[in-house]
């Protein structure tokens, strides 16, 4: 079969960074629309969500 891709796409770290990069902004975009559509003001969800975008850029 073909691949479609490099070979260092199939390297399983590179899987696993993939995997870390996508969980990453899945998290993000959920607090983010948490803290959209929250009713009451919460003011440590702005707090987590910073952290987890910081945390997972460096």
């Amino acid at each position: 079969m073909k691949q479609r891709f490099p070979n260092f796409v199939y390297n399983p770290i590179t899987l696993i960074g993939v995997a870390i990069a996508a969980l990453s902004f899945k998290l993000i975009i959920f607090f983010f629309f948490l803290v959209l559509f929250s009713s009451k003001e919460k003011t440590y969800m702005g707090i987590l969500t910073y952290i987890t975008y910081i945390t997972n850029i460096s």
